[in-house]
C-alpha cells in the first residue's frame, strides 16, 4: 500500500518530518521516526543537517523572492527596515536564516518573539495604523 494515499500515514510522516526539522536546527543530526506508517511497518532514518540543507536549498531563491515581493508590496526597499524579527516554525532552521539574512543584505535576524506575542504585536501595530 502506498502511504501517500491515507491521510492517517501522511499525519505520521509530517509529525515524523517536524520532529526531524525542530531537532536539525539545534544539532547536526536527527533521527526521523515514524510507527506504523502502511499497516505495520516503520518508518526511520537518520538525517544529517548538511544532507537537509542540500535537499532544501532550491528554497534559498524563494526566501529571496518572498522578502522581494513583500517589500515590493509594502513599497518599501530593504534601507528602509529598521528591524528585522523572525517567527515561525521554519525560523531556527540555520539555513532559513542565511537566506534571510542574504536577502535583507547581510543585515541581522532577531528571534526574540515568540509567535503569539508576533501576532498581537503586528495586531497592535496595524491598529496604531489605522486610528
Amino acid at each position: 500500500p502506498d502511504p501517500l494515499a491515507s491521510a492517517k500515514s501522511l499525519l505520521k510522516l509530517e509529525e515524523a518530518a517536524t520532529k526531524v526539522k525542530k531537532t536539525i536546527s539545534v544539532v547536526d543530526e536527527a533521527k526521523g521516526v515514524a510507527e506504523c506508517v502502511v499497516e505495520d511497518f516503520d518508518l526511520s532514518c537518520d538525517v544529517k543537517r548538511d544532507k537537509f540543507e542540500e535537499a532544501c536549498s532550491y528554497m534559498n531563491a524563494a526566501a529571496a523572492e518572498c522578502v522581494a515581493r513583500a517589500l515590493a508590496a509594502a513599497e518599501l526597499t530593504v534601507q528602509d527596515i529598521r528591524q528585522i524579527e523572525v517567527v515561525g516554525g521554519c525560523s531556527r532552521i540555520p539555513f532559513v536564516q542565511r537566506a534571510l539574512k542574504q536577502a535583507f543584505e547581510g543585515r541581522e535576524l532577531t528571534t526574540s518573539l515568540n509567535a503569539d506575542e508576533a501576532v498581537a504585536k503586528g495586531c497592535a501595530w496595524a491598529a496604531a495604523m489605522l486610528s
